[in-house]
């Protein structure tokens, strides 16, 4: 997926039996912890029975943060290296929409083809193909709708950078994300559920391109004590106000990029930002041992867990076995070790599907 790197300068380094000069990139290993919280985090959603914004469901908290703290991860990473608009946005789809593309057609894929054989009748197919190409929520159809992230992810990449490095006034760089913030949630406003999806989610990248920039301009800020204590703040008040149950607006507030579910234009900044804030600073806190090791190397393999845990768990749910814990941990433990074991030690795998 996306690097985590910290660069370190170093004149005498040895690396890969290759002597280097300059730089050499090193794994952030709190960055790697909470993509690993965040990929569990995504499991667990995916097993959990909807409404997501009811004090009812209260495991539902989730979706007030967990996607567009993916899209904030994918901004802190991104290094301006003075790479012109085409040379950025040409690594950005290698990184997103060749592993989109291997894993589509390896679930997919391979499911359109068993339907064919079993069903040859063209409009049967017909039906497939389409949902197959459409991606974004259609390939709910297929248990992995999951991937709509990484092909939104390729839309917001393209839509950063023709922000960044087409416009080169800052202010007029800072009204163009706001006019992406007010027209992803007008968008939102008059969607209407079962209207149909858009093309890879191209749209949800309207609203995940403001998260990366926050992400991206926000980076020197992250770890800022003022900051964090301001974060803390606004999750209390905003928990406060909720459990008592005061405020109607308050109750009803969840995030749920995927069905278009953002339509609260300032909690849908403060509740991310503030939960991106806390969740960094703890998993930069965590000292090294068993289970935050584990976590980082979970993290390092979120591809293989977000492509293919929702087929994993739909497999299991056939066979009947409903029990919360099993699926959640076959969701992250089968593909975990599938990422670790298979594809981290085929170097053509490795570079394509990580």
């Amino acid at each position: 997926m996306l690097y985590n790197v910290t660069v370190i300068v170093n004149k005498s380094l040895k690396l890969n039996n290759n002597w280097k000069t300059g730089y050499i990139c090193m794994r952030e290993a709190w960055l790697d912890r909470l993509k690993g919280l965040l990929i569990v985090i995504v499991v667990i959603g995916h097993i959990l029975p909807g409404p997501y914004n009811t004090l009812e469901n209260w495991p539902s908290i989730i979706y007030l943060f967990h996607m567009p703290a993916f899209f904030m991860i994918s901004g802190y990473l991104i290094r301006d290296k003075g790479q012109g608009l085409i040379t950025s946005v040409g690594a950005k789809a290698r990184r997103t929409l060749l592993p989109y593309l291997i894993y589509l057609f390896l679930i997919a894929g391979t499911q359109v083809i068993l339907a064919a054989v079993k069903n040859p009748k063209w409009y049967f197919m017909k039906k497939n193909l389409k949902l197959f190409f459409q991606g974004g929520q259609d390939l709910n159809y297929f248990n992995c709708g999951a991937l709509w992230f990484l092909s939104c992810s390729f839309f917001v990449f393209l839509f950063f950078f023709l922000i960044e490095k087409g416009i080169r006034n800052h202010w007029f760089k800072l009204g163009a994300f706001l006019v992406l913030w007010i027209v992803a949630h007008v968008q939102s406003k008059y969607f209407i559920e079962g209207t149909g999806p858009s093309f890879l989610l191209w749209d949800v990248a309207i609203i995940g391109c403001v998260y990366l920039a926050i992400g991206y301009y926000g980076k020197k800020y992250l770890f800022n004590k003022k900051l964090l204590i301001a974060s803390v703040a606004v999750l209390v008040i905003f928990s406060v106000t909720r459990a008592t149950g005061i405020s109607e607006y308050m109750n009803g507030f969840a995030i749920e990029l995927w069905s278009h579910t953002y339509r609260y234009p300032l909690l849908d900044l403060l509740i991310p930002v503030s939960g991106f804030v806390i969740l960094a600073n703890l998993m930069k806190l965590i000292p090294e041992g068993i289970g935050s090791d584990l976590l980082s190397d979970i993290g390092k393999y979120t591809l293989p867990i977000m492509a293919c845990h929702q087929i994993l768990i739909y497999m299991l749910r056939e066979q009947k076995i409903d029990q919360m814990l099993i699926l959640w941990a076959a969701g992250v433990i089968v593909p975990y070790l599938f990422g670790k074991f298979i594809i981290n030690k085929i170097s053509i795998l490795r570079k394509s599907m990580l």
